[in-house]
């Protein structure tokens, strides 16, 4: 692709730009869009909630489009170019990394779930121990009925079949009510204008039509 078709896209701002992090950082190219079909440190179970979550409200599993930024991360990053007239932003705009997010902010108010619980049928069990077992299923890399099953199975033995089962179902509902959330905030357009220049936000990126990879300094 020569530079007039490059400059001619809808997506060439000479004010908004986007990056993306990559090893081969010295060489202008193409690059063929797809989706992610594993996240590359969001848990398993989180991915494919959002994905689900996304899909019902703009047709899109977002978490698995191709990542930007607004802000040149790294020396190795390159200016993305999304190519046509079919391009499709979204962002959270308060919130930068979603993996951190998720540990550091969602995650406590889903180990709170499990205390209140705990608290409201006085029950003699160690609320650590649940809240490990919890992050440890997260981690484990299940989808959301794998680990489903897990927690109850792991809940029902510290607590009984009918607390385990209820304490699974209330955790993983809050959890979902979280996640709901944050789909609910993304914001969406089809103009890269509309992305705020100062945004530390990770940005992404739907373009059917693949994209063009510029060396970071044009």
């Amino acid at each position: 692709m020569n530079e007039i078709d490059i400059y001619s896209q809808p997506s060439y701002d000479s004010s908004t730009k986007l990056y993306h992090i990559t090893n081969n950082y010295n060489e202008d190219r193409m690059l063929k869009f797809k989706l992610r079909e594993k996240p590359t440190d969001t848990p398993l179970l989180i991915h494919e909630v959002v994905n689900k979550l996304s899909i019902k409200k703009f047709k899109l599993p977002i978490r698995s489009l191709f990542f930007a930024y607004a802000k040149k991360m790294s020396n190795n990053a390159m200016r993305v170019i999304p190519l046509g007239d079919k391009v499709q932003y979204f962002y959270h705009p308060d919130i930068e990394d979603f993996t951190a997010w998720f540990y550091f902010d969602a995650m406590p108010m889903v180990d709170e779930a499990i205390l209140d619980y705990v608290e409201r049928y006085s029950l003699d069990v160690d609320i650590s121990l649940l809240e490990t077992l919890l992050t440890d299923s997260i981690a484990a890399g299940h989808g959301l009925k794998e680990t489903h099953d897990i927690l109850i199975t792991k809940y029902s033995e510290l607590l009984g079949s009918e607390h385990g089962t209820t304490l699974t179902k209330n955790i993983l509902a809050k959890m979902v009510g979280i996640l709901t959330d944050y789909i609910n905030d993304i914001v969406y357009t089809t103009d890269i204008s509309d992305i705020p220049e100062n945004t530390d936000s990770e940005v992404m990126i739907y373009t059917p039509n693949d994209l063009y990879l510029m060396k970071s300094e044009q």
